[in-house]
Formats: C-alpha cells, structure tokens, sequence
C-alpha cells in the first residue's frame, strides 16, 4: 500500500466518510456515564477531523509528489538498496543481466527501466539506489557496439528516482520522442540525490558533511561507463533537473565541464538554497560557495570546455523566473546559456511535465549522437495545457 497509490487515497476517503457516520449513530448510544460520553465524543469528533486532515494531506502530496514512499515521509532511508553488477571492467558488463529485458523491450518498440545500486567508492558515501532508463535500440543486435548519449536526471527535494518514472512519467515521454525522431536515444540515469535526508545537502560536497557532488559525479560516471554501453565522453553526457534538480543539474554542469556538455534547469535557481533544511553547507566559506553559484561561476568563467546551459521557468514562480531572466547575460567565453519564461507557469509537475519533451530536444541538439549522426527534429515549442497553448504560451525568448 504505497504512499501515492490509488488504493491509499481510496482507503482514506472511506475512512473519512465513515467517521461522521459513525459519530452519528453511536451520539446517543454512550451509555449514562457522563464523564465516558465526553471522552468517547471528544475522541471520535477528533479522529474525524484527523481523517479528513490525512485525507487533504493524501491528496496534496499525490498532486505534487512531495513525499513518495512512507519511508521517506516519516523520516527514513528514501531507498533501499539492491544488487547491482560490480563496477569496473569492460563497458556493458551489466548488459548480460538486463538482456532479456532490453531485447523484449526493442521487439515491442519501448525502452526499458532498470534499478542498480551505484556505490559511493569516489565519495565515500554508502550505495544507493538508481534507475536506468534504457532505450529501445539498447536491445537491438545491430547495435551491440554503440555507445549511447547519457543524461543525469536530478529530482527535488524532497524527492528519489521515481520522481521522473512517475510523475514526470520519463520512460514514455521519451519512447515517443525517440520514435518521432525529436531525441537522441538518451540512457537516462536518475541516481539518489537526497543521500544526506532529512538534510537538504544540494548536491554539494558538504564541508564536514556527505560529498553529493563527487558522488553524483564521479561515482555515477564510473558506474554507468562501466556497465552500461554509455558514452565516456563530455560530449556526449548532459544533466536535467526540476526544483532543486534544476540548480543541481546546471551547477554539476559548470562545476565539471570536463564530464558534461550540456544542462537544462526545470524551474530551478541560479543560487544555492540556505535555510533550515540545508544548515550551514559551505563551513562559512565565501570561496567555496562562490564555487557552488552560478551567478559566480558564470561571471568567472574562465573553463576551456564548451557548456551550453538552458534555463525554464515560469512567471508564477519569482525566484526562478528572476535567475532564468539574469543568468543568461553574464555567460562569457565557452559558455553559452539561454533560457525559455514560460507565461503563467507555477513551480510543480504541471509546467515540469509540459516543457519535458522541450527539454529532451533541446539537450538532443546539444550532444554528440552515437555512432553516427542522427536527425533530429526540432522546433518543439513547450506546452502547458495542449488545449489552451497558443493564448497562454509566449513564444521562446533567448537571452544571450
């Protein structure tokens, strides 16, 4: 019975419904007891109104996907983790274990997801779960020898990898794109991210604290080169992120030139959070969360490698409508970002969901295609609701 499944919504409507019907016909069935009818009355007057608060707090999280396992809600470990083919060795040394489920998946037309546990050798950080979206041509034959594009999907906080299998519903939104021909045939990796829960690390290697960034850099890289048929090169690697994803996904980006030549912000901010939830990240220094600001890195940017950033946002959510607006004009030399301001988009799955497939295609423009070249079409413009786009909807604005 899972936090955000429909038989847990259904349990709690029916239990919500019952209450006052219950309430109802045992009022007056108390016995003669006073000081008994009260504490009977009190109690079932408020387990009605807890069920009914559960029930809005069931439904709210559904929605927007704050919390997706019990085990996150209450505190405990976002994942477990799972067996996993050893790192190292030969690329796609974890191809024999996925064959029959790659292969079916390219008989059927799809891609497929796969879960490993990626181990923290670089980072020091203890093994989490990930999922590996593969895509159909992953399984076909002829293409045993191709390396494959990658990019890293980073979710919020708080969040997990099923973040993007179910909300963002990532599979199908790329299988459709893929088989019109409007994305490379992405592996998609979506690592845990929220490795230091309840603490919001940012995806930074904390002073004194879990090192996120080396962990979803170098530990990631190092598990999927070696046992998936991923690409070893920049350019052909990219990170995506929502929420905090989003600062995460362009902030890795520009950290690490050298492992990623492009990145897309899904309403995420130009600065690192600094509240409660994070605590101090950076040990009081000025330096190092210079390091961990785009605003910074971007006016400082002095790398050899070639960066392209794109940054989404919508007008409703301030903060990172007003970094997608402002990161753009301080982009110097190998780095180039550009942003798309979405009219009358919120901070949630609505927009996230609407601009993905833009998002795929864009990245698809911006890294190398495996083997060979591939056609891609582009020209997706990001729609909120299909039904409504063209008043509501600006066309794209770049800002150079």
């Amino acid at each position: 019975m899972g936090l955000l499944s429909t038989f847990t919504i259904a349990l709690a409507l029916a239990l919500t419904i019952a209450a006052p019907v219950v309430c109802l016909l045992v009022w007056d069935r108390l016995g003669s007891n006073r000081l008994i009818r009260l504490a009977v009355r009190t109690a079932l007057l408020v387990t009605a109104q807890i069920l009914a608060v559960a029930l809005a707090g069931l439904a709210l999280n559904r929605a927007y996907d704050f919390y997706t396992s019990w085990s996150e809600l209450l505190g405990g470990p976002i994942v477990t983790t799972t067996a996993a083919p050893a790192t190292g060795g030969s690329a796609g040394r974890a191809d024999a274990a996925f064959a029959a489920s790659t292969a079916a998946a390219y008989r059927a037309g799809h891609g497929t997801v796969v879960r490993i546990t990626i181990p923290g050798a670089a980072s020091g950080v203890a093994a989490h779960t990930a999922l590996v979206y593969l895509p159909a041509a992953y399984g076909n034959p002829a293409a045993a020898g191709v390396s494959f594009p990658v990019v890293e999907l980073l979710d919020g906080f708080p969040g997990s990898p099923w973040s993007w299998t179910g909300p963002m519903q990532v599979q199908h939104v790329l299988d459709k794109l893929i088989a019109g021909m409007q994305s490379l045939p992405f592996i998609a990796v979506m690592p845990t991210q929220n490795i230091s829960y309840p603490r919001d690390a940012e995806c930074v290697n904390v002073v004194g604290g879990a090192q996120v960034d080396t962990y979803l850099t170098t530990d990631v890289h190092r598990t999927m080169t070696s046992n998936f048929r991923a690409s070893s090169s920049p350019s052909s690697w990219s990170t995506m992120g929502f929420s905090t994803g989003g600062y995460c996904a362009i902030n890795l980006a520009m950290r690490h030139p050298d492992m990623f030549s492009a990145a897309v912000s899904l309403s995420g901010t130009g600065r690192p959070s600094h509240d409660h939830s994070t605590g101090d990240l950076f040990g009081r220094s000025i330096a190092i969360g210079d390091s961990n600001t785009p605003f910074w890195e971007a006016a400082h940017w002095n790398s050899r490698n070639r960066l392209s950033i794109m940054m989404i946002a919508g007008s409703a959510e301030p903060l990172e409508y007003r970094d997608a607006r402002g990161l753009p004009g301080l982009a110097r030399g190998t780095l180039t970002i550009t942003n798309t301001l979405i009219a009358h988009g919120g901070h949630n799955f609505t927009l996230w969901r609407a601009v993905e497939p833009y998002a795929f295609n864009w990245l698809s423009t911006h890294l190398r295609a495996p083997l060979q070249p591939v056609l891609i079409r582009t020209g997706l413009l990001p729609a909120q609701r299909p039904a409504v786009a063209a008043q509501r909807l600006p066309m794209p604005t770049n800002r150079n």
